[in-house]
């Protein structure tokens, strides 16, 4: 049974599940939040590999983390949306963005080159293709480009 969220995505408040119902054989269990959303027990080391297996990054995100990128994705990326959703400024948006990123072990430089260092890795790649430069030159440009060394 997938594991069911206790507190609300949209707002953080405390949800309530009344009941639940297999889709194939509508079999119905009704209880507490407590006794429908707990996890199946197993073993520390194992829940963990297999939360990682399955969710890589996202998996070290802590829950309200996790709830403010549900959010994020249901307003598209657009950050005028999640701070409407969640009543919360700009600034404060980008700040738990920010957090996110970094629990996930991203950094600003995986994020996509910009406008100029594409312009130049277009150039590195036509002159490859034309022969003007070799493999290795194509490689080393592209590596010092990538490290913001444009010498």
């Amino acid at each position: 049974m997938p594991f069911i969220r206790e507190e609300c995505p949209i707002c953080g408040g405390k949800l309530a599940l009344a009941q639940v119902e297999c889709q194939d054989c509508h079999t119905k269990f009704e209880g507490s939040t407590a006794a429908l959303s707990a996890p199946p027990p197993q073993p520390p080391e194992q829940n963990r590999a297999s939360e990682s297996a399955r969710y890589g990054a996202l998996a070290r995100l802590s829950p309200e983390q996790l709830a403010f990128v549900e959010t994020f994705i249901r307003a598209r990326g657009i950050i005028k949306t999640v701070e409407a959703m969640l009543g919360i400024s700009y600034p404060t948006v980008r700040s738990r963005l920010d957090d996110v990123i970094t629990t996930m072990g991203l950094s600003p430089a995986d994020e996509a080159p910009s406008g100029s260092a594409r312009r130049e890795q277009r150039e590195i790649a036509a002159d490859l293709a034309e022969g003007r430069i070799s493999p290795a030159e194509a490689h080393e440009l592209l590596r010092r480009l990538a490290q913001g060394d444009g010498s």
